[in-house]
């Protein structure tokens, strides 16, 4: 099957080459006519449903579309000539077609305070601007991604099994730090089930490289990756935003030299993070009050 031939874009195909890192989909750089293109097969091992990704999609486009003030960009869904998000293969896989978001590029790391603001901001432009959208109108694309004490029960179940966590120093090292602080991983669920905070829309994945900054790398362009979009809790975003974005030695390090040295710490940047968090605020300051953070 011409999977790219079912897609409403120009002819003839010059080109197509992988494009980015990522460990889910496989994602391709397409050129058609004289324009580009993103084309993605979705990974159905993980995603169950990967069609409620793209019904999501679609809300969320659409939500955004009536706020044309929010200055929030995601990348627009390209149809198939049939009108639909996606194409089926002969093998069930689903592809999808996306907007090439010209004169953008992604940062490895971040290096500047107008930088790190800029994350922080197009975050809480996001969550402001999906602060009215009904969670209702949103499917669960990923069940239990940010259950915190099912991955730390899952880890502590590996371990508890594996000697190398037992013989080698740094895993031992690691583990100690996770189990002096296990009691810190239910602390939002139980806030979630006491009723002392609520689920919003959330974007699931803001790491760094889910965001798109203009050339010039200070201005942050657009949000990308939606497929964790979904109802959940602000607090996760916002941990895993700095969690990836404050991180100075990136996430595809092998090892932090930090470990080398025997320490676990140093890797974190409390002044990106500081950044980020002045940012987020901003643009939050009239959503999340203290009456309606909850």
């Amino acid at each position: 099957m011409n999977i790219t031939a079912k897609f409403a874009i120009p002819t003839p195909i010059s080109a197509i080459a992988p494009l980015g890192n990522g460990l889910i989909n496989e994602t391709f750089s397409l050129k058609a006519g004289n324009q580009r293109f993103v084309l993605q097969r979705i990974n159905a091992t993980v995603f169950p449903a990967p069609e409620r990704i793209m019904a999501n999609w679609r809300v969320l486009a659409g939500h955004l579309a009536k706020n044309n003030d929010c200055r929030l960009r995601i990348p627009a869904l390209i149809p198939t000539h049939d009108g639909s998000d996606f194409v089926r293969d002969a093998a069930g896989n689903y592809w999808r077609m996306l907007e090439w978001i010209e004169d953008s590029v992604t940062l490895p790391q971040l290096t500047t305070t107008a930088q790190a603001r800029e994350v922080g901001a197009l975050l809480g432009r996001f969550h402001r601007a999906t602060a009215t959208l009904p969670l209702e109108q949103l499917a669960v694309t990923l069940p239990d991604f940010h259950a915190t004490p099912l991955y730390l029960q899952r880890l502590l179940t590996v371990a508890a099994k594996n000697d190398q966590a037992n013989q080698c120093d740094k895993i031992h090292a690691c583990l100690e730090f996770v189990t002096a602080r296990r009691k810190l991983a239910a602390v939002l669920d139980t806030a979630q089930r006491t009723g002392h905070i609520t689920q919003r829309v959330t974007h699931g994945d803001p790491k760094l490289d889910n965001i798109l900054f203009q050339q010039n790398k200070q201005q942050a362009l657009a949000l990308i990756d939606l497929d964790t979009v979904q109802p959940g809790l602000l607090q996760h975003d916002l941990g895993d935003c700095v969690r990836s974005c404050c991180n100075q030695s990136g996430e595809n390090a092998e090892v932090s030299p930090h470990f080398e040295k025997g320490g676990l710490g140093g890797i974190f940047n409390l002044a990106i993070c500081a950044d980020i968090l002045a940012g987020y605020a901003e643009e939050t300051r009239a959503v999340l009050t203290a009456a309606t953070s909850r």
